[in-house]
């Protein structure tokens, strides 16, 4: 059964680091130059670890937050069907949640135990597991992740990612991968907490000159996605960076963030909020307040994710040179903060791989 749900401006952040999944080919950079990510072994690109294509900056972890209850677009209760709610057997955990972007991790026995208990002693209730080689090559080894995670009393979203998924012209690919997992969870007694997308329309090579034309496109994907899984029992989850409450798109006749315009149409967002530090000016806090009273006044979630990867420029994005220790404070004071918001969904730390050397 699954613990309790756990779970990145032009001028604050546009531009940074990205390390989420790429648009195509091996060792795919973002827009500062920073590697995106790991390699997908089905497609070839490197997931934009949610961290680095953010335009902006990482983070760390934390442990006592509130959950608060959220309307869903795809369930009835986005936290009743996916394992948000208090688990029998389970404990009840402040959501945590963590990407995992090497699939190897779930899909080898050994290595799996190895991340469930990496999970168990950090408190992680969500692990954001990579999946689309898994789903679409060993479904079965897939299907008894979920069911060794949920022993475990941890939640499984279903991630997916490439920045070119944004555009129109490829659509197709994400809406196949929602196709097939819906297919995938039929019969399932261990079912995945939901689908997560990682489509950073940012991270495309000239952004800057096609926001409206990408943002638009990227919108009309969610619509679509949301439309596919209505009714599913499968929340819709999606990664935004914080500084898109300042990017403005003209959509139904009027100009509003995209950060609002993203919120809209899905269940929750993991806001890739990737800061040092928790206080103003230009902390976790301040760059996660628009999205969290938005989502406060349309029934929606947001997690609040920070970055350990190193090597990142600038170094203000990631927690590597600070430590775990200044990550767990920064990210109790966050939680302290927003807390009582009903659209506070905990923490998230990007990723696995960076925060298993993290300092002390």
């Amino acid at each position: 059964m699954f613990a309790g749900l756990l779970l990145a401006c032009p001028g604050s952040g546009e531009g940074e680091t990205s390390t989420g999944p790429a648009t195509s080919g091996p060792g795919s950079t973002a827009a500062d130059g920073a590697n995106s990510g790991p390699i997908d072994e089905t497609t070839g690109t490197a997931p934009t670890t949610a961290a680095a294509t953010t335009g902006e900056d990482p983070a760390g972890s934390t442990s006592d937050e509130s959950t608060g209850a959220a309307q869903s677009s795809s369930s009835e209760s986005a936290g009743e069907e996916s394992g948000d709610t208090d688990t029998p057997g389970c404990p009840v955990l402040a959501p945590r949640g963590v990407w995992v972007w090497h699939q190897e991790e779930a899909q080898d026995p050994g290595s799996a135990a190895q991340l469930l208990e990496f999970a168990a002693a950090h408190a992680v209730t969500h692990l954001y597991l990579e999946s689309e080689s898994l789903l679409a090559n060993d479904p079965e080894r897939l299907a008894a992740f979920l069911g060794e995670a949920a022993d475990a009393c941890v939640a499984v979203e279903l991630l997916f990612g490439a920045a070119d998924w944004a555009l129109g012209e490829n659509h197709d690919q994400p809406l196949a991968i929602v196709d097939d997992a819906l297919v995938f969870v039929e019969g399932l007694t261990a079912r995945p907490a939901g689908l997560h997308f990682d489509v950073e329309p940012h991270g495309l090579p000239d952004w800057d000159a096609n926001k409206q034309a990408y943002a638009s496109q990227y919108l009309d994907l969610l619509d679509a996605m949301a439309a596919d899984l209505a009714g599913s029992a499968l929340p819709l989850t999606v990664d935004v960076a914080f500084w898109y409450d300042t990017v403005m798109i003209d959509r139904d006749g009027e100009s509003r963030p995209l950060s609002e315009l993203v919120q809209d149409r899905v269940d929750r967002v993991v806001l890739m909020d990737y800061r040092d530090h928790a206080e103003p000016p230009d902390g976790l806090i301040d760059n996660a307040e628009a999205e969290l009273a938005y989502a406060a006044q349309i029934g929606r979630l947001v997690r609040v994710g920070v970055e350990t990867t190193c090597g990142l420029e600038p170094e203000k994005v990631t927690f590597c040179e600070e430590g775990a220790a200044a990550m767990a404070t920064a990210l109790a004071a966050t939680t302290a903060m927003f807390a009582a918001n009903p659209a506070w969904d905990g923490v998230a730390i990007h990723d696995h791989e960076a925060w298993t050397t993290l300092p002390d």
